[in-house]
């Protein structure tokens, strides 16, 4: 295996942890944000872990659609958990709260 190779595995999963860390802090303003980014954390550090064990291109491009398709169900669902809640009310987003009060 090329050093190259397992350098930029490595500096995938790496990117992948700090992209969790950074998801899970608590100065995001949406809490979507933070599930964005840890999903997306979560895919980098298995597709890092993946490279790095001999897995085939293949396999880390399938990894790649099904977390396309769980991060675009993801924000459809949770645009339309927003929209529910504000047709009755109640606004979980507290800036955008603050901006329709005026």
């Amino acid at each position: 295996m090329d050093w190259i190779y397992v350098v930029s595995s490595v500096a995938v999963a790496a990117l992948g942890i700090m992209a969790m860390l950074v998801g899970s802090s608590h100065e995001h303003d949406c809490h979507y944000r933070r599930e964005a980014l840890v999903l997306l954390g979560i895919y980098l550090l298995v597709a890092g872990l993946m490279r790095l064990y001999g897995t085939s291109r293949e396999a880390t491009g399938i990894l790649s659609i099904f977390f396309c398709f769980s991060l675009s169900s993801t924000t459809v669902c949770h645009f339309l958990f927003h929209r529910f809640l504000e047709q009755r009310g109640y606004y979980a987003d507290e800036k955008r709260e603050r901006r329709l009060a005026g």
